[in-house]
């Protein structure tokens, strides 16, 4: 808690206020990454299917 002590009240804020954000972006971003490839999976599954079909 020293190194806190040490920094002026706005780089205090600045990361009170940068880090929830910051986490919050990744943790959509990697839902997102997610997301994609959950979806790029079923439609290269469904392609397979019709292609196999025809």
């Amino acid at each position: 808690m020293n190194v806190l002590n040490n920094l002026r009240i706005r780089t205090r804020l600045l990361l009170a206020v940068l880090i929830p954000v910051l986490v919050t972006a990744v943790t959509v971003a990697r839902i997102s990454v997610s997301q994609i490839e959950a979806n790029g999976e079923a439609e290269l599954n469904r392609l397979e299917a019709s292609l196999l079909e025809g």
